[in-house]
């Protein structure tokens, strides 16, 4: 095996591993009424159980716009945002791969304007 080969493979396993440890403090964040509440869908997703976008909204924070959550995912302000900025915005990183339009590994800003969102409230945002 080239070590080549094994870095990509450590890598993966390392991408693997951070969303496992990701995923519990997102299930904190679910309301304990003992009632499932669902993120609004995505206008235009289909039939129900479409797209993993159209079920994963990211949350924003009170009073926060899509390009206030953008600049503070975006940590070195590159004008995108890469998967491991993603790793800070678990809900993002669910949906990223799908996202991620071109395929190149960032979120631009017209990919992320694809984003689906959700107030605190759990509402649709825009």
């Amino acid at each position: 095996m080239t070590s080549t080969r094994r870095l990509a493979i450590a890598a993966c396993a390392t991408l693997a591993s951070s969303l496992c440890l990701s995923l519990p403090s997102a299930a904190q964040d679910k309301p304990q009424s003992g009632k499932e509440q669902k993120a609004p869908a995505a206008a235009g997703s289909g039939a129900a159980g479409g797209s993993a976008a159209a079920r994963s909204a990211v949350p924003l924070q009170q009073n926060q716009t899509r390009q206030q959550l953008f600049d503070k995912t975006d940590a070195n302000s590159n004008g995108t945002i890469s998967r491991a900025e993603a790793q800070e915005v678990p809900a993002l990183m669910v949906i990223f791969v799908e996202m991620d339009a071109n395929g190149d590994g960032e979120l631009s800003t017209s990919e992320f304007a694809n984003v689906p969102l959700s107030n605190p409230d759990g509402s649709a945002a825009r």
